[in-house]
């Protein structure tokens, strides 16, 4: 995918913005309680989403922005879009994407 060809820096260094990561405990990977690709999912998710989530918000302001007077509701419609949109790919937390995409098992 190419998506997840991203750079090894983080977009939020090169801005100076922070990012607040909540993790929880079932988004931990312990290789001897899951199979090792439910472990590379959960990592990839946890690096990758921020990345793409920036990515997506990038291009939506290159494209609203040149729209001075529709500027304001070319982002709102767009900002809603897009959380539907990664939502629907990424529902939750990593474990749950990982478990949508049945890379890890549901654990009850």
């Amino acid at each position: 995918m190419i998506l997840f060809a991203a750079a090894e820096s983080s977009p939020y260094e090169a801005s100076g913005e922070t990012v607040q990561t909540i993790t929880f405990k079932e988004d931990q990977c312990n290789p001897s309680k899951t199979a090792i690709k439910c472990c590379i999912c959960l990592k990839t998710l946890k690096k990758y989403l921020p990345i793409i989530n920036a990515k997506i918000n990038k291009k939506i302001n290159s494209i609203c922005r040149p729209n001075l007077y529709l500027w304001r509701t070319c982002r709102s419609i767009a900002k809603i879009v897009k959380n539907l949109v990664i939502k629907g790919y990424f529902p939750g937390s990593p474990r749950r994407s990982c478990i949508k995409y049945k890379m890890c098992k549901r654990i009850d």
